[in-house]
């Protein structure tokens, strides 16, 4: 029987990482036993367990790291460290009874919390790199340990060559179910509507979203707005943000003309296909945009303010436009709402681009192929 591929999460939520996590997951399962580490309990454990996965219960992060992400700067270094100390010591002894034949980290946290104990273990390593990791203790600490890696894989050439890392990833694109995000069959009756989709979390560009919404109904004004989001994160400063956009929401009188409400995945080709245009417009770069792809796959027209991991994933099949410039993103959207002809033929290209780039089967297949071939050349040598 093979050897088992050890999987370590970054969290336990369904977010973007997540939901391109499971299609590998349902690849390697196939050909190795898989067991994986969560930090916390939440809804990806039991989508893993149905693929046939072993989830890890004894994982659980000390509430003090659990609580943390990858935007906690230096100033709490020392008091997260002394957290982590018995994480490191309680994953390496997992990892010694286990034996993996290679351990694959999805994020950020699992770099930072597997990457030691593996390399002390002669274990191999697999980074999947999905974010930008910035500057400060944690972020130094992230570049020394990317040395470690056997192979470092990243979901766009944005974050392969971020400056941080100590060699240039492979870039493996994520990709989405297209029998799932099928091309809607005509566009939506009016009233136009503007819509995203984002988890309640601060960097993803509501209340930007709500500023150029009220901004354009000025010159449309029967636009309307909704958001696809819910508050999935218990990490730092996500508590009070739902509370936030709901006073944005109040003070720009958009109560009536937008809604914001939670969106199962299962149920995202519907909200997509709802949409006139689908907008994205965070306040930090992209490092990928998954909701770009699925709105593309969709058919939705797109318009992506989110730098160069966005441009990266639309090409030429939607309008860009300059991170937050929000009188240039107003205007794109004034022209696309009112435009059918260029709605049409933007929504072509997506689903073109959609179908010829970002397919869930090839990314995984891909993904996998790659860890198991790791995990090959590191008991070849040891023969």
């Amino acid at each position: 029987m093979s050897k088992p591929v050890a999987v370590v999460d970054s969290s336990a939520e369904l977010g973007g990482a997540e939901l391109s996590l499971l299609p590998v997951v349902r690849e390697l399962v196939e050909t190795h036993p898989v067991v994986v580490f969560l930090p916390s309990n939440g809804p990806l454990r039991a989508r893993l367990t149905e693929l046939g996965a072993r989830v890890e219960s004894r994982s659980w992060l000390p509430e003090t790291l659990a609580r943390e992400s990858r935007q906690y700067g230096g100033r709490g270094l020392v008091r997260l460290g002394l957290a982590a100390m018995p994480q490191q010591a309680s994953f390496a002894a997992a990892l010694a009874r286990l034996r993996p034949a290679v351990v694959y980290s999805n994020g950020f946290r699992a770099q930072l919390g597997a990457t030691l104990p593996a390399a002390l273990l002669r274990i191999p390593t697999v980074w999947h790199i999905r974010d930008f990791v910035p500057e400060g203790g944690p972020g130094r600490i992230w570049a020394r340990l990317s040395k470690f890696a056997n192979a470092l894989l990243a979901n766009s050439s944005a974050t392969a060559t971020q400056p941080a890392l100590s060699r240039h990833a492979l870039v493996v694109h994520n990709g989405i179910d297209l029998e799932q995000f099928l091309p809607r069959e005509h566009e939506p009756p009016p009233p136009p509507v503007l819509g995203m989709a984002g988890h309640l979390t601060p960097w993803k560009g509501h209340l930007r979203f709500l500023r150029v919404l009220a901004s354009a109904r000025e010159r449309v004004p029967d636009l309307r707005g909704a958001i696809a989001g819910g508050p999935i994160y218990d990490t730092s400063g996500h508590a009070e943000y739902l509370a936030r956009v709901e006073a944005e929401r109040a003070a720009l009188r958009l109560e009536g003309q937008c809604k914001v409400e939670h969106v199962d995945p299962a149920a995202m080709p519907g909200f997509l296909a709802r949409l006139t245009v689908f907008l994205h417009c965070p306040d930090r770069p992209e490092p990928f945009g998954r909701s770009l792809v699925e709105a593309m796959a969709v058919g939705t027209p797109v318009i992506a303010a989110a730098g160069e991991g966005a441009a990266e994933v639309v090409g030429e099949a939607a309008v860009v436009c300059g991170l937050g410039d929000e009188l240039a993103i107003r205007d794109a959207v004034v022209r696309l709402v009112s435009d059918t002809a260029g709605r049409a033929e933007n929504s072509r290209a997506g689903v073109r681009r959609a179908h010829s780039l970002f397919d869930e089967r090839q990314y995984a297949r891909r993904v996998a192929d790659i860890i198991r071939e790791t995990a090959g050349e590191r008991t070849r040598k040891r023969r």
